[in-house]
């Protein structure tokens, strides 16, 4: 049963466009408008890499500011989220565009990932086996990355940047564990048809690469240790509403894809206008894969948890 004691969807229903594709049969608009963020989590799937989870909530602004909200979104700008740095990548990835490498916070999850850029081979580190094999001298000096380990990682990942719009995750170079981007995120699909169907024209960028995306990079901290990560964001009007799909397809570690596919509907809440969202997160991890019974599902509820911080950083903008 829906409930709508605070919010109603203007002209479509957009709970029952939610239930023809996702987890969610019923969506308690009384407890979206406390601002919770409700979460489902699905079967384990049977690609022993993959995890997923789907979200619904509520924002407290119309559906273009909305959109703005997330477009512009900065997550470094909230400590909670461990992420020490975020920077847009132009249409034409250049070396500049990585600029901000040489201002990683000095602490011991920076320090680590240069000691491990130093080692590359058994690092633990996610390369190609000829990224590992790149020439390669730290002579030291500036911050705690160092001008050469800045270079060295400016270069991988312009070129990454640079061939995943030539081609998509096609053109993403494996893994030194063989890994593939492309095979790990058909694997994760193949296991979300209703999803995939309904953001087909999103989720086919994947494959082709273009499209005019938001590219971006983060660093971030994976247990201790800092990783770097490309992504490239998706958007796209559909009929009222708004589609978007954020394709993580590269990471240095914690997983090999991260893929987050949103819905969003113009509703209101009370009086004033807000958006409904739907939200999709998929990922395929190496540390996913060693999981068994009890310990997935212990990191599938990480997934959600992480998720509902993500959120709760985000839904806080609307209140500046």
């Amino acid at each position: 049963m829906v409930l709508w004691p605070a919010a109603f969807p203007l002209n479509a229903d957009p709970v029952a466009e939610i239930g023809s594709f996702s987890l969610f049969k019923a969506v308690d608009f009384s407890r979206l408008a406390k601002g919770e963020v409700l979460a489902e989590r699905p079967p384990p799937m049977t690609f022993p890499r993959g995890l997923s989870a789907q979200f619904c909530y509520l924002v407290p602004k119309d559906l273009q500011e909305t959109v703005a909200l997330l477009k512009n979104f900065n997550p470094s700008q909230h400590p909670e989220l461990n992420i020490y740095l975020f920077s847009n990548i132009s249409p034409r990835p250049a070396p500049n565009d990585f600029v901000k490498l040489k201002s990683a916070p000095n602490n011991e999850a920076v320090r680590a990932f240069a000691r491990a850029t130093a080692k590359r081979q058994g690092s633990g580190l996610q390369m190609s086996a000829s990224e590992e094999k790149l020439n390669f001298v730290d002579r030291g000096g500036g911050g705690v990355l160092s001008p050469d380990v800045c270079a060295f990682w400016s270069g991988i990942l312009q070129r990454r940047a640079t061939d995943f719009l030539a081609g998509g995750l096609s053109r993403q170079p494996p893994y030194a564990d063989s890994v593939r981007a492309s095979e790990e995120a058909a694997a994760l699909l193949k296991e979300q048809e209703k999803i995939q169907a309904r953001f087909a024209p999103l989720a086919a960028m994947l494959d082709e690469g273009g499209g005019n995306p938001a590219l971006y990079w983060e660093m971030f901290d994976v247990e201790g240790k800092a990783a770097l990560s490309l992504g490239a964001s998706y958007s796209r009007r559909n009929g009222g509403g708004w589609q978007s799909m954020d394709a993580e397809y590269y990471c240095s570690g914690g997983y090999y894809v991260y893929v987050t596919f949103m819905e969003l509907w113009p509703v209101k809440l009370g009086t004033q206008p807000a958006t409904l969202v739907w939200q999709g997160d998929i990922l395929s991890s190496a540390t996913v894969g060693t999981l068994r019974g009890i310990e997935r599902s212990i990191a599938a509820n990480l997934l959600i948890k992480d998720v509902r911080r993500d959120t709760a950083a985000l839904l806080g903008e609307t209140s500046r």
